[in-house]
């Protein structure tokens, strides 16, 4: 893959790029604009986190006005943020805010990834379209948000009260569809700090039948996210 795009501003200091990712309807070309700015100006982003995936299958998009071969992940990932945030979104994005020809920019950069994250609105993450499953065409999955505050409350309280999938796949087949989002709702509810015994999925007086068999099905989900093809995306963050 052999991008030549031409950065015309050098990143110094505190300096980055985010794209604006423009909007459009599901089947148009994805179009970008690169916009320069520093961590120290306060604008609003978000950052973006996804398994850069294989550099020899790629997919065109639009950067400036410049075709760019994204890897097939990045592709999808921005397709579908697209279909979520209607109006546009301000993101940035490796693969595209650095010049990636550039190792003195690449350096740079890489010495502020810390500071990129933590001045970010949110990190959105990409997975995929999900283990074993081809998404419809012209379908795009809902966005699960989390806050790392009070607004993450009733989603975490409806995963422990078993209102997540998981209260209906009561047997070792479920393992075959399990949700991202169901495991990432217990890596939340984890990050509480609660002992197991303390988070009703797990409490042993929950009056529920086949619990044992829940439980086993969601940790071992956990399990496997940890795992091939799931690696690379731990790896980057």
């Amino acid at each position: 893959m052999s991008n030549i795009i031409y950065y015309e501003t050098p990143l110094r200091n505190d300096d980055i790029r985010v794209i604006r990712l423009l909007p459009g309807q599901w089947k148009d070309p994805i179009r970008c604009e690169l916009v320069h700015t520093s961590l120290s100006s306060g604008k609003r982003y978000h950052a973006l986190s996804y398994v850069w995936g294989s550099k020899e299958v790629t997919r065109n998009i639009l950067l400036d006005g410049h075709l760019f071969q994204a890897t097939v992940n990045l592709e999808g990932a921005l397709r579908h943020l697209r279909h979520q945030y209607e109006d546009g979104l301000d993101l940035w994005v490796d693969a595209l805010c650095i010049n990636q020809n550039d190792l003195s920019e690449r350096t740079h950069q890489v010495q502020l990834m810390g500071r990129i994250y933590e001045s970010c609105e949110s990190v959105l993450v990409y997975l995929g379209p999900g283990l074993g499953k081809t998404p419809e065409k012209g379908s795009a999955p809902s966005v699960m948000r989390f806050f790392d505050d009070k607004r993450d409350s009733q989603n975490l309280d409806n995963f422990a009260h078993g209102c997540s999938a998981w209260h209906s796949r009561r047997n070792v087949e479920g393992l075959r569809s399990f949700r991202a989002s169901d495991v990432f709702m217990l890596i939340r509810a984890l990050s509480k700090n609660n002992h197991f015994s303390e988070m009703s999925m797990f409490s042993p007086n929950r009056e529920v039948a086949n619990v044992e068999s829940e439980r086993m099905i969601l940790l071992e989900a956990l399990r496997k996210m940890m795992n091939p093809p799931w690696t690379p995306w731990w790896k980057r963050i």
